[in-house]
C-alpha cells in the first residue's frame, strides 16, 4: 500500500500502523474508499491518505 500523502510505499499495513499510529482497520477503510483519510501526519499534522499498490 502507499499513504499518497507522503509517497511511502509500505509492504504490510501494519508496518503503516506502527510508523504513523493510525488502526489498521482504518488505513483498510481508506484504502477500500470507505473513509477519505486516516490518521494525521506526526510533524505537518496533514491528514494521510492511503490507496493499495498493484505488483
Amino acid at each position: 500500500m502507499i499513504c499518497v500523502t507522503t509517497n511511502e510505499v509500505f509492504d504490510y499495513i501494519n508496518e503503516a500502523e506502527r510508523k504513523y499510529n493510525v488502526a489498521h482497520q482504518d488505513i483498510g477503510r481508506c484504502c477500500k474508499g470507505k473513509r477519505k483519510s486516516a490518521g494525521k501526519h506526526p510533524v505537518t499534522g496533514e491528514k494521510l491518505k492511503w490507496e493499495y499498490v498493484e505488483d
